[in-house]
């Protein structure tokens, strides 16, 4: 699980968040072996001898195997079957499932994960783009504080800034779907409060210093973008939003409750992404405000 000393971290995965980690993982002298389904997006960021051909090479010998994929598909092609980071995985590393997921999917990889005697946790982040850069993304962890090995709380202290404990297996992912489901509806939200600025006529310039003022992060960053319809810097697209939404009214139907709110701004996102939207930055819902409505 080392090399000459220097510990070894698979990650899987080559996004806005995994690629994030890997630059700060290495900046910290941690060997990273990679592996994406698309080898290309890994030239940029790790050795050729870095980059595996398979996820089960990629977690071999690696003290954590960390993934941060798109959606519930994604991370069963990187984990599971013959050629499963699983099947590499040795000893006691750890499995760090670092991606947004379904509540269902996930308790299907703890299954399998203890099945083959894995040590697996989950880890859910949040920080966008920036955060993953600069090392300061929160991790939420289906865990109790002092169950993980000290090298896996150091891996996670280069690249996040904060870890946030949630005492039992699953509810770090859990919170995760219910933190997703306030953002959603609050850029939603902030994109029809900014139609309403621009169709009154109000000075762009004094509102967005307004909007400062509001706490949550998103409605202080968010209006510039929509303001300028500039959508191109992406720190969560609106795929990703509306496959968390999505995610998160099922965990909700789970638990036997209705989020009309969530429900609400998930079609907007739906119309987004019909749009052709579904690639740009979560601001772009602004749009669709004014090209369609919900009735």
């Amino acid at each position: 699980m080392t090399t000459v000393g220097i510990p070894i971290v698979s990650v899987l995965g080559a996004g806005v968040i995994a690629s994030g980690m890997i630059e700060n993982l290495q900046k910290a002298g941690i060997v990273v072996h990679g592996y994406n389904r698309t080898r290309s997006r890994l030239t940029s960021l790790l050795s050729n001898e870095c980059i595996f051909e398979t996820p089960r090479d990629a977690a071999a010998g690696a003290l954590a195997v960390i993934s941060c994929v798109s959606d519930d598909l994604a991370s069963s092609a990187v984990w599971t079957g013959p050629f499963g980071a699983f099947m590499g995985m040795k000893g006691d590393a750890m499995a760090l499932e670092c991606s947004t997921l379904s509540v269902e999917y996930l308790e299907e990889w703890f299954r399998i994960a203890d099945a083959g005697g894995i040590a697996a946790m989950d880890a859910p982040v949040t920080g966008g783009r920036t955060g993953a850069q600069k090392g300061r993304l929160s991790f939420f962890i289906g865990g109790r504080e002092g169950e993980l090995q000290a090298e896996i709380v150091r891996l996670l202290s280069v690249m996040g800034s904060r870890s946030i404990y949630f005492n039992e297996r699953g509810h770090g992912m859990k919170f995760k779907l219910a933190y997703n489901a306030m953002g959603a509806a609050v850029i939603a939200a902030l994109g029809e409060s900014m139609a309403l600025v621009k169709q009154a006529g109000i000075d762009s310039s004094a509102a967005l210093e307004a909007y400062s003022c509001y706490g949550l992060g998103a409605a202080s960053t968010k209006p510039k973008f929509m303001a300028a319809g500039d959508y191109g810097y992406v720190e969560c697209s609106i795929g990703t939003l509306m496959k968390n939404a999505e995610y998160a009214m099922s965990f909700a139907a789970m638990a036997d409750l209705e989020l009309p709110v969530t429900s609400q701004a998930y079609r907007q996102y739906v119309i987004a992404a019909d749009a052709g939207m579904s690639r740009q930055d979560v601001a772009a819902v602004h749009e669709t405000v004014n090209s369609a409505s919900i009735k």
